[in-house]
């Protein structure tokens, strides 16, 4: 076969872009030449998302701007990820141009796949998800910044009224242990000063497969590894957040003191129509039992505003819950009714334009409870990962509180830095979100 390059977009969320990172190197292994440039390529591959309608229409946008690019080159045009996952051989009459339709499940043949299309459209079989990768075989495609995610588990078993990822990802399932810390050795001996793990449902890592959950023991493992790096979690369940998980995080070094948790809400009654945990897991209590362990464990979270049945009442709970709680980063979302979800069915409606007043309520009143976080942390020494340069010279970095590309970024006053390195800094000054530090020396650990 003569040589064929591609190109692959990545839309969503990091366990996507682990996907198009193991497809890349699967296809290098195959023969195939990755390119930058769409006019070039042979095959325009899209891995995408689709977790609510907004995502949707934005990935049927970027689609079709590929379909218009293969009419003038005459290119394949491939879908992958979790589009194809939730509406199938549909996507082919909603975009003709499209070529194949690569189930998540099939992502080991993707080269195969490439390899034997012709011009008929590529029909695969929709199984079951039980797809769940080993290792990367390829170096990671992002090596130009800091950090790299490593995907520890597929799927979720969680009944969130709103969510319709079970339905699209499938049934929760783990990664072993020692294959996630080979990936990480691998990934940090590739310079990486930041190793992320993610996952539907984190807390639950271990329970298929261990009979027990065990992130706790991960970590350990994790950190064990040689070098200088953090490793962070993203998107822990209420329920696993447990005495043993927050004492292993507390006590190991590399581990960030940054615990990201979607409480979703805050009001009991809402909880309970959203099928979120309530009791001792509720958002209150949890946050308390947190601080209790260690009072430096940043808290990150993302609530829903205008799901069904949220009233008044409700709202100025979660209001009030932000105002006394005073978590460091929080996202908001107001809710999409998508018709797979136990939600859609449901009756007492809010409208559109009620739970958008809502959002930019709630968004303002986080934007000054951030404020006033960064704020008391003036004067304070911390550790500093530098990872970019703006003009000038000054660096761009984050600190542990600060994950990357949904948090804050940390301003280093300071011209000829050292980029990927850990850098001892002096917070000096402090806005709505970020923060800005002058370096007095290099980190001897992370």
């Amino acid at each position: 076969m003569s040589e064929k390059k591609f190109i692959i977009a990545t839309l969503g969320c990091p366990k996507n872009e682990v996907d198009s990172d193991i497809i890349c190197g699967k296809l290098i292994n195959d023969s195939f030449t990755p390119t930058n440039s769409p006019t070039e390529a042979d095959f325009l591959i899209v891995n995408t998302c689709a977790f609510i309608a907004d995502a949707v229409e934005e990935n049927l946008r970027f689609i079709r701007k590929l379909a218009k690019i293969k009419k003038k080159s005459n290119a394949k045009l491939i879908v992958t990820g979790c589009l194809v996952e939730r509406f199938k051989n549909n996507l082919f009459n909603v975009i003709p141009e499209i070529d194949a339709l690569i189930p998540t499940n099939n992502i080991n043949e993707f080269g195969e796949i490439l390899r034997n299309l012709d011009s008929a459209k590529t029909n695969i079989q929709f199984d079951s998800q039980t797809y769940i990768y080993k290792q990367r075989n390829e170096g990671s495609f992002f090596r130009n910044r800091s950090y790299a995610y490593i995907k520890v588990a597929e799927g979720c078993n969680r009944p969130c009224s709103f969510c319709i990822i079970p339905k699209i990802r499938g049934k929760f399932r783990s990664r072993l242990i020692d294959d996630i810390v080979d990936e990480a050795k691998f990934l940090i001996d590739q310079g990486f000063k930041e190793i992320i793990l993610v996952a539907q449902d984190l807390s639950n890592y271990g329970q298929d497969i261990y009979k027990r959950t065990a992130l706790d023991t991960l970590l350990v493992e994790l950190d064990k590894l040689p070098g200088q790096f953090w490793i962070r979690l993203l998107y822990l369940y209420p329920l696993g957040i447990n005495d043993r998980l927050l004492e292993t995080m507390s006590s190991l070094e590399k581990v960030a003191k940054y615990i990201d948790i979607p409480f979703q809400h805050s009001s009991r009654k809402m909880l309970q129509i959203m099928k979120r945990p309530t009791g001792k897991f509720e958002p209150r209590r949890l946050v308390e039992k947190i601080r209790s362990v260690r009072d430096d464990f940043h808290i990150r979270t993302t609530f829903i505003v205008g799901h069904p049945g949220e009233t008044d009442e409700d709202f100025n709970d979660l209001c009030r819950f932000v105002k006394e709680y005073k978590l460091t980063n929080v996202g908001v979302f107001c809710y999409s009714d998508e018709p797979e979800s136990e939600s859609f069915r449901m009756s007492d409606k809010v409208s559109k334009s009620v739970a958008k007043k809502r959002y930019h309520e709630l968004m303002s009143i986080q934007k000054m409870v951030s404020a006033e976080i960064l704020s008391q942390m003036k004067g304070k020494e911390i550790t500093v990962l530098a990872e970019t340069k703006r003009n000038g010279g000054a660096g761009v970095g984050r600190a542990y509180f600060q994950a990357p590309e949904i948090d804050g970024l940390t301003f280093i006053e300071a011209k000829n830095i050292s980029l990927n390195k850990f850098i001892k800094c002096k917070i000096t000054q402090t806005g709505d979100y970020d923060i800005w530090v002058k370096p007095s020396r290099l980190c001897e650990s992370g």
